[in-house]
């Protein structure tokens, strides 16, 4: 129970979407939180399965976040890298939102790319420098060396090549590896 008051209610919005309020002050308390944007989120690509409704308990993968030095960059990047996904576009009032906050879209502290059921935010955070990161996207392709060299001209460098995928850094030096799809 929060103090003072009752327990706190989620709220179902009109897209579905579940917001715990224990969670808005800290998205309105950020600069690019999803609160406190104007552009609306994707609707959804595809339907819920028959006789499976979006409150059955059982999670879903909604959106990704990656920490990062320069969202507008990283998420251009990753946009192109990626089949059907695409940086949300701003409309004036986010970019009125943005200015009135001292940012421009290429400054945006809280950058999102919509994909195919699942969104990517990419977020402006001071990092730690590592030699390897946690968690890393593997993606797949049906000519492996082709994209390689696309993602390199993209501005990705190559870490190490195996026979099965090669390990690569995108331009903030984040993992990942491009998979053979013929491979599986």
């Amino acid at each position: 129970m929060r103090e003072g008051g009752p327990p706190a209610v989620p709220t179902v919005t009109d897209d579905n979407r579940v917001i715990d309020p224990r969670w808005v002050d800290r998205l309105k308390a950020h600069p690019g939180g999803y609160a406190n944007t104007t552009r609306s989120p994707p609707t959804p690509r595809t339907e819920q399965p028959t006789g499976v409704s979006a409150t059955d308990g059982m999670a879903r993968l909604k959106q990704i976040v990656v920490d990062c030095e320069t969202p507008s960059s990283l998420a251009r990047f990753w946009a192109a890298a990626l089949d059907e996904f695409e940086v949300r576009p701003y409309d004036d009032d986010e970019i009125d939102r943005l200015a009135s906050l001292g940012y421009t879209p290429e400054t945006d502290p809280g950058v999102i790319l919509d994909g195919p059921n699942l969104e990517i935010c990419f977020q402006k955070v001071e990092l730690e420098q590592r030699s390897k990161t946690p968690v890393h996207l593997d993606i797949d392709s049906t000519d492996q060396h082709a994209e390689v060299e696309r993602l390199v001209a993209l501005g990705a460098t190559v870490k190490e090549r195996f026979d099965s995928h090669t390990w690569m850094l995108d331009p903030e030096s984040n993992d990942f590896c491009v998979m053979n799809a013929t491979d599986r």
